[in-house]
């Protein structure tokens, strides 16, 4: 990728990253965020079709470090010891806490975290050799456990406790795998 579009986005994404945990997301306006990340709004509208794009996308770029991150997920150690897997987890998840607070306010909260959800389940099905059809109870039970971790991730905000979260998500996927 060119090193000048690798630099733009870099800094549009900083700048994003910036605003929302500063101010509603529905607020932040396109001229402002060109300010923040020293770009022009021609060179803005080259990249996104407007401040909602440029945000959808943003939180697409911070989820995939989780996604990648979830690459390495084995179902048998999610099935027999959840604790290092959660572990990552929640530090992958942690790296990112403000951005989920802001989002989990604005209205892009119900399809980013849906579309979140379906990426990891896609990823660890995919890194772990399973289908619908030939694997469907490991699919349904990673679909519940992905979907249950992130919603009692994201539910409590912006109350977090790490040890309790971890104490209950091991426990819970202990009990469903």
């Amino acid at each position: 990728m060119d090193k000048r579009v690798v630099k733009t986005r870099t800094a549009v994404f900083n700048a994003v990253m910036d605003l929302v945990v500063e101010k509603d997301p529905k607020k932040i306006t396109v001229l402002e965020l060109c300010k923040r990340a020293g770009i022009n709004k021609s060179t803005f509208y080259l990249h996104y079709t407007g401040i909602e794009d440029c945000i959808q996308k943003s939180f697409n770029s911070l989820m995939n470090g989780v996604i990648e991150f979830s690459k390495n997920f084995r179902y048998e150690d999610m099935a027999n010891d959840p604790t290092h897997t959660v572990d990552l987890l929640l530090d992958e998840i942690e790296g990112c806490l403000n951005y989920l607070k802001k989002i989990k306010e604005s209205d892009m909260a119900g399809q980013s975290i849906k579309s979140f959800k379906e990426r990891i389940v896609k990823t660890i099905c995919e890194t772990n050799n399973f289908n619908v059809n030939d694997n469907y109870h490991q699919v349904v039970k990673i679909t519940f456990i992905v979907g249950g971790c992130i919603d009692a991730f994201i539910e409590p905000l912006p109350q977090y406790n790490r040890e309790e979260m971890k104490k209950i998500l091991v426990s819970t996927i202990k009990r469903a795998a």
